[in-house]
């Protein structure tokens, strides 16, 4: 029984229990041409229930308008539902409608993506293949992943997702940006066990491979050493370069260079830091180091095996996708 229904049998009780129309309304919550309704179903000895088929008819949704709807979404499937309404004259709802229930679209967010040409994506088809094989045959190995990213001290802000809940527009406190704010790079070197380098910063542009030939770098050696270990790092200079560290190398010779968008850090490990590091500005370079400190010493080791885990199936999708975008 809908909905509706429910409510005509329960005026129908109060109506044979003699109760006013006033209080009726008061007690099912209803207006008062539903109780005269009843009251005239009653009278003419009708059911209270709807009759199958007797709603009203779609008269905007014909084999003519949808057929104009599709060939207009064809033409250019960026163009919204509210502009989609306003060319065809109708109710945005009644395009919604059309779009999910008549045609089958789902309406979905542009992302932005590096672009991959066939060549690209014939290097990263082979690349992905070697290094699943790799993997396959090395799954004792403990693996490091390495890479750099740059922080700002302005507040990280996602325009689609970033909601405030409150009573008025005015309560709502603003997202703000420095023309050119201050910032400090960051070099994250995470393993599959779960263990993770101490934090270290430089300057914004320095070269990696420089920065793990310095004394500093000895925290890496110290921190992750201690089996059988390989480097994979996603910069093709720090790859190339001759003045890595023998202890980087890890007596195996194979510093892998990994394919962008599947590395560990670079999908998972910057997000999660950066949504925390940068929930809130900062006024000041070092307080934006010691807010990444705290951050980066909190993260569990359980997110990092997750996180190193996930390498190998990513890969697998890149190889799935011939080599190109995988999400």
């Amino acid at each position: 029984m809908s909905e509706q229904d429910a409510k005509k049998k329960r005026i129908s009780d109060l109506l044979d229990a003699e109760i006013e129309v006033a209080k009726i309304m008061d007690i099912v919550k209803c207006s008062r041409s539903l109780v005269f309704k009843v009251v005239k179903m009653k009278k003419d000895g009708e059911g209270l229930e709807r009759k199958a088929g007797s709603g009203g008819h779609n008269l905007k949704r014909t084999p003519e308008f949808l057929e104009r709807l599709e060939k207009k979404i064809k033409e250019d499937p960026t163009k919204s539902m509210n502009r989609l309404s306003n060319d065809f004259s109708v109710d945005p709802m009644t395009i919604n409608r059309a779009v999910r229930e008549d045609l089958g679209l789902t309406s979905y967010t542009r992302t932005l993506r590096h672009l991959l040409t066939e060549d690209m994506k014939r290097k990263r088809l082979t690349r992905g293949k070697k290094i699943l094989t790799w993997l396959k045959g090395n799954g004792s190995i403990v693996k490091i992943f390495s890479d750099k990213k740059i922080f700002t001290v302005d507040q990280v802000y996602n325009r689609r997702n970033d909601r405030w809940l409150g009573e008025t527009k005015e309560e709502v406190q603003g997202v703000y940006r420095t023309k050119h704010p201050a910032q400090t790079m960051f070099l994250g070197v995470v393993a599959s066990d779960g263990k993770k380098s101490l934090p270290s910063f430089s300057r914004p542009g320095r070269r990696l491979a420089r920065r793990l030939t310095t004394r500093s770098s000895a925290n890496y050696r110290g921190k992750l050493v201690g089996h059988r270990m390989v480097l994979h790092h996603t910069r093709r200079t720090c790859a190339r370069s001759s003045a890595l560290p023998t202890w980087l190398i890890f007596g195996e010779g194979h510093v892998a260079l990994l394919l962008a968008g599947s590395e560990p850090v670079g999908f998972a490990v910057w997000g999660e830091l950066e949504k925390k590091a940068n929930r809130t500005p900062h006024p000041n370079v070092d307080a934006l180091k010691a807010t990444i400190r705290t951050e980066w010493d909190n993260m569990s080791e359980e997110f990092l095996i997750n996180s190193c885990k996930s390498f190998q199936r990513r890969v697998e999708a890149v190889i799935k996708a011939e080599g190109g975008h995988i999400e």
